[in-house]
């Protein structure tokens, strides 16, 4: 199990290199809906409180998290005033549990890197009918922008009926056995944690337009990951290509 090798405080989050750009990375988040492009780079700034329940609304403390809710949901919207048929909503944390892998549900922070890669995966497989949000908009803080960038990036997908198919990214360590890529944030418990991927391929389909495969380059993701009383969430994450890891340097 990793232990906090350096416990940091927000202060020094800054001087973890995390000002990441962007290095050729396909990804939803994209200006053109017909083809993914470079993901934008998105600083990891001071973290902010975690949420009682995996849900947009909260905002309290991992120290005060409460009883998961297991209210039934609100049921899903598939449409907006757009016309843009989106499917999201209100998962309980019964449906949130029973969707997330089984590596990803321990309080330890190879569960929470197993979450980022997960959750990153579930970036694309929103961009498929019925474009749902739900899952997604569960596990992100309130605070991550890159979060709201890439659900405002689904509804574009769903209004242009732009599908992406993949496997995914098979995301790893920095160096796996090690501790490297992992940093605790002693303000309020969570992790910053680097994995990254060798790289993987994209099918993107849209009416009326040949069907197309974009390769999606070596990258490494950042994450700002914290516990919730019930699972890992996401806080923040900021996208480069593999050479912009923070914890990787050339010989």
């Amino acid at each position: 199990m990793i232990t906090p090798k350096t416990i940091i405080t927000v202060a020094s989050v800054a001087a973890a290199a995390l000002t990441l750009t962007a290095c050729g990375v396909a990804s939803p988040q994209a200006s053109d809906p017909a083809e993914p492009q470079a993901i934008r780079s998105s600083a990891v700034d001071e973290p902010s409180s975690l949420p009682t329940q995996a849900a947009p609304s909260a905002s309290t403390s991992p120290s005060t998290a409460g009883e998961a809710d297991t209210d039934a949901p609100e049921d899903p919207a598939t449409s907006t005033d757009d016309g843009v048929r989106v499917t999201s909503g209100t998962l309980t944390q019964d449906e949130i549990l029973r969707q997330l892998p089984a590596d990803t549900l321990d309080q330890t922070p190879e569960a929470a890197a197993k979450l980022l890669g997960f959750y990153l995966n579930l970036e694309y497989a929103m961009h498929a009918d019925p474009y749902d949000t739900r899952l997604f908009t569960a596990l992100s803080l309130n605070d991550c922008a890159y979060c709201r960038d890439a659900l405002a990036q689904v509804a574009v997908s769903a209004y242009s009926s732009v599908t992406y198919t993949t496997d995914g990214c098979q995301w790893e360590d920095v160096a796996p056995g090690t501790e490297e890529g992992y940093m605790f944030i002693e303000s309020d418990g969570s992790w910053l944690i680097s994995q990254v991927c060798d790289g993987t391929t994209v099918a993107v389909s849209r009416p009326g337009v040949s069907d197309a495969e974009t390769a999606v380059a070596p990258a490494c993701a950042t994450g700002r990951v914290g516990w919730n009383g019930t699972n890992w969430m996401i806080g923040d994450v900021a996208m480069g290509g593999f050479s912009d890891c923070p914890w990787i340097t050339e010989e």
